[in-house]
């Protein structure tokens, strides 16, 4: 897979985090930048969670 030279910029803040939700929505599905937007959001939201979340439990997670 090629790495795209784009920058996207991290979110900071929960409201930061959904204008890049919004983007993300807005960006063409054959974009090159897509799975690169996905993953600044993916990590961004990750940060953003409380340290109770390491709690929480996804039914059938453990099927896997």
């Amino acid at each position: 897979m090629t790495q795209s030279n784009s920058r996207i910029p991290t979110s900071k803040t929960a409201q930061d985090l959904d204008r890049a939700v919004q983007r993300y929505r807005r960006t063409n599905p054959n974009s090159q930048d897509l799975y690169t937007q996905w993953q600044a959001i993916r990590a961004a939201a990750l940060q953003q969670r409380s340290p109770d979340s390491q709690y929480d439990v996804i039914p059938g997670e453990d099927s896997y």
